[in-house]
């Protein structure tokens, strides 16, 4: 009897060991198949049609990036560029409607602010339907990366307090492993749009 029942614990000891490492294995595969967007500052910028690349024309990229102060990144991770905050809140309105449709109403419900890039360090949740400004606190100017609300109608970041220029809005779902070097540690203003 005490043999039967070391066997049994034997078996269930590795069937439990072998269940364990399989979700663990699954969790790595489920984590680094996520879709994640590097911002460099260096991706194709569409403006009014014309996309300017630095691959193509690095003197007239530059010169177009020099002139904008707004910007949209949508779900295929597509940049588009504004110069007046007119256009801007225009085409957000229009982004944000696209969006509303083409993503599923689940998942996250906010948008996660990190100190690193590849979201290490602090992490700092805003939920759908919030604005913070990061003014007189430490994620001031601290943010690297960011994982987007997938249950939104986007994301706005700002380099100054209550949506100051700079801006740029990030479709839901995006997870961004690091927001760029112009905008690295710049981000002071948060707002995550209810659908």
């Amino acid at each position: 009897m005490a043999k039967r029942v070391r066997k049994l614990f034997t078996v269930v000891g590795v069937l439990v060991l072998v269940i364990s490492l399989s979700l663990c294995f699954s969790a790595e595969i489920n984590a680094t198949n996520e879709a994640v967007f590097y911002d460099h500052g260096a991706n194709p910028v569409k403006v009014n049609g014309v996309t300017y690349s630095p691959q193509v024309d690095e003197q007239q990229f530059n010169q177009k990036m020099a002139s904008l102060k707004y910007f949209i990144v949508d779900l295929d991770h597509q940049v588009y560029g504004y110069e007046s905050k007119e256009e801007y809140i225009q085409a957000e309105k229009a982004f944000q409607q696209k969006w509303s449709k083409q993503v599923v109403a689940m998942g996250k419900n906010a948008t996660d602010l990190y100190e690193h890039a590849n979201f290490k360090g602090w992490w700092y949740g805003v939920a759908v339907g919030y604005a913070v400004n990061f003014n007189h606190s430490k994620y001031n100017d601290a943010v690297s990366s960011l994982k987007t609300a997938t249950n939104s109608r986007g994301t706005r970041v700002c380099f100054h307090k209550n949506g100051g220029e700079p801006c740029k809005t990030y479709a839901p779902g995006l997870n961004v492993a690091y927001v760029g070097d112009g905008w690295n540690d710049q981000i002071s203003y948060v707002k995550v749009y209810e659908r």
